[in-house]
């Protein structure tokens, strides 16, 4: 299982993009190699173009940098990616693209996703199974 949180971009830490992505992998006992090969085919996942890959997560947009975010945890290949609030601050545009990437990689990936969120347009639009909470319950 994968968590995203609200504000993944907060999770980096690593000197570029590749490193800060192929560091699950890595932990998880895969090769340098291995994991730099995840990391790679992860970044395409989250359309992160490859001229970012050498650059410092923190030199990126905050869309980028949530994207790498977002990669870092894919590249655990989770079979559940658990997402909370994942479009908070960000604009329309940059909104509707996570909420797309979402859709296509569970649609590609059968990579059952859960969404946590407030916005109820994301709900009508994407959500497959709906549970509403409510007070706690």
């Amino acid at each position: 299982m994968g968590f995203v949180f609200q504000f993944p971009e907060a999770q980096l830490f690593e000197e570029t993009v590749l490193k800060d992505i192929a560091f699950a992998p890595k932990n998880f006992g895969r090769s340098e190699a291995e994991a730099l090969a995840i990391a790679k085919r992860v970044a395409q996942d989250v359309n992160l173009p490859e001229e970012l890959w050498g650059k410092s997560p923190f030199e990126l947009s905050g869309g980028q940098m949530r994207r790498v975010a977002i990669a870092g945890i894919l590249a655990m290949e989770p079979q559940v990616l658990v997402l909370d609030e994942p479009t908070a601050g960000l604009d329309p545009q940059g909104r509707q693209e996570m909420m797309e990437l979402f859709k296509r990689l569970h649609d590609q990936k059968s990579l059952t996703t859960i969404l946590v969120t407030h916005n109820m347009n994301d709900v009508a639009n994407y959500a497959d199974h709906v549970l509403v909470m409510e007070g706690g319950t």
